[in-house]
């Protein structure tokens, strides 16, 4: 591996559909501890954004949001590389865990 200066930092900004505790989103908020652990664990991981209780959905980066939104959820992780966050975001353990997640936008 190459030594290099500089880590990458990756950001994730969601507009919820629900609130976290709805039904609609319980098996996704039953994936983030799961998917946390896996991510903290990967090969070049460095760092995550979350409260000092491991928490990174009771962190409120934005008060702006639009009238009726039920709010943002906000995800920012440091890798040591694009090649550590891509082996991660495209490897099997990340894959399985969030399979399934994805909702076609309405307009």
């Amino acid at each position: 591996m190459v030594m290099s200066n500089f880590h990458l930092a990756q950001v994730n900004i969601a507009r919820l559909i629900e609130p976290l505790d709805s039904e609609r989103l319980a098996d996704f908020v039953a994936a983030l501890d799961p998917v946390n652990a896996a991510a903290d664990a990967a090969p070049g991981f460095v760092w995550r954004l979350r409260t000092e209780d491991g928490n990174a959905t009771a962190l409120s980066a934005f008060d702006w949001d639009r009238d009726g939104s039920v709010g943002v959820l906000t995800n920012m992780s440091v890798w040591e590389s694009l090649e550590a966050l891509k082996d991660f975001v495209y490897g099997p353990k990340h894959r399985e865990i969030i399979s399934g997640f994805s909702e076609p936008r309405s307009r």
